[in-house]
């Protein structure tokens, strides 16, 4: 649930503006629990001001394909996993923002951004490094500087590689993202492994047929 509340806070800092990229990212997510890898993928679409966040999570034999779609106008979030419950069925939510619970208290209270002169191709576009620095940990940011805003993240949920952006008002989307604690133990990478900016369907941001909608 933890796992699933984190992708649904990344979905959130980007789903309420306009969004000049249009296109897909898909990314690789690895987390580290006692040095124990947790591998996940990754899939993000933007169009005008819709986004959509695609999360493929194996974890203890059980296999979730969870897809969140953020609503502009009712503040709202569809939910649905294209994997059928034991029962057979497809089942879809509207969530709102309040049913999501945050732990503010394990949020970064000092950052502090450094651009470098360092920057690399990550699936097939140049991206800039930066350092980010706080009271918790260490991130290394390469940043692909398209346009996207990534504001609205802070009145939803404060995740320290957007909130760092933010601060510096730094515009784009972070294609790899590496972050340490400090003793240089790697907690989380994140790495995207194929960027296309290509015109998306409208209909990839609506519930498609054959779910049964059910309230949390």
């Amino acid at each position: 649930m933890q796992r699933i509340l984190i992708l649904f806070s990344l979905l959130l800092c980007l789903g309420f503006q306009a969004f000049c990229f249009e296109g897909i990212f898909q990314i690789h997510i690895v987390s580290y629990y006692k040095d124990v890898p947790d591998s996940q993928y990754c899939t993000w679409m933007f169009k005008g001001k819709q986004v959509k966040m695609t999360a493929d999570i194996h974890a203890q034999k059980v296999h979730m394909k969870l897809n969140y779609v953020p609503s502009l106008e009712n503040k709202k979030v569809l939910l649905y996993n294209e994997v059928a419950a034991p029962d057979g069925k497809k089942y879809a939510s509207w969530l709102n923002m309040n049913q999501i619970q945050v732990d503010s208290g394990k949020f970064a209270l000092r950052i502090q951004v450094e651009k470098t002169d360092e920057s690399e191709k990550i699936a097939g576009v140049q991206c800039n490094k930066y350092i980010v620095r706080t009271d918790k940990e260490v991130l290394e940011l390469w940043l692909y500087p398209c346009d996207i805003h990534l504001e609205p993240i802070l009145q939803y949920f404060p995740n320290t590689c957007f909130r760092a952006l933010v601060k510096e008002n730094i515009q784009g989307f972070p294609l790899r993202v590496l972050t340490k604690d400090f003793g240089g133990s790697i907690l989380e990478k994140w790495e995207t492994t194929r960027v296309t900016a290509e015109k998306v369907s409208s209909e990839s941001f609506v519930l498609p047929a054959g779910y049964d909608l059910v309230n949390f």
